[in-house]
């Protein structure tokens, strides 16, 4: 993988978003989507205690529980839409981000290709990052994001869409490695929910927002 011409910063957070080649359906259906899902979160560890198709296939009874104290990035929100996805992370440890994403995409296209029984690269190009520089602008791309299935006709009601985190900020309970906090420690989940449905018919009908979220190319 090529090196970035403006580093990545640990301790920062970046809206990060890369989408498949001529816009393939890589992830229309559930299984791949639940398939890009676990190896997203996996992957988040520092030191994986085996690769994630031996993870599969392993029989959870008899493993230790992950230890996700120790990871490379913190995933505060995602959404895997059928031919791209969006996720904002926070790196914690130098270069995490760029390792993170390149164990998630090596992962999952490895994954797909032999599903598939094909060869080959998934994805464009390497994975898009915009440095988030305000907790307000945390809040807007957070939105943003959990509002792409509305905004694609994919449903309604963002609540319905099973692959993004909003069903966790609205809900919670989701027993899953994911740090979610940072975005609504201050106002909680009813008010999170809220400032997310103020904004569905607009973001809707406003296709210019990819714009202001320098995220024109998806």
């Amino acid at each position: 993988m090529p090196s970035r011409k403006v580093p990545l910063v640990t301790g920062a957070y970046y809206h990060i978003y890369n989408r498949s080649q001529f816009s393939m359906p890589i992830f229309s259906l559930d299984v791949d989507a639940k398939a890009m899902l676990k190896t997203l979160i996996y992957y988040t560890l520092i030191n994986p205690p085996r690769r994630l198709s031996y993870e599969k296939r392993y029989d959870a009874k008899n493993s230790e529980p992950l230890d996700y104290t120790n990871r490379l990035v913190s995933v505060l929100a995602y959404c895997i839409m059928p031919n791209h996805f969006h996720l904002i992370l926070k790196q914690e440890v130098d270069g995490g981000i760029s390792a993170y994403m390149q164990r998630l995409t090596l992962s999952f296209v490895h994954y797909y290709n032999i599903k598939n029984n094909q060869k080959g690269h998934l994805f464009e190009s390497g994975f898009k990052s915009v440095l988030i520089e305000s907790e307000n602008q945390l809040l807007h791309v957070s939105r943003y994001i959990h509002l792409n299935p509305s905004s694609a006709k994919l449903v309604e009601d963002p609540l319905k869409y099973p692959f993004s985190s909003l069903q966790y900020y609205v809900h919670g309970g989701e027993k899953i490695p994911l740090f979610f906090d940072d975005i609504i420690k201050s106002n909680g989940r009813e008010h999170y929910r809220n400032f997310v449905y103020a904004n569905l018919e607009y973001q809707q009908s406003l296709q210019s927002i990819k714009n202001q979220l320098i995220d024109q190319e998806i």
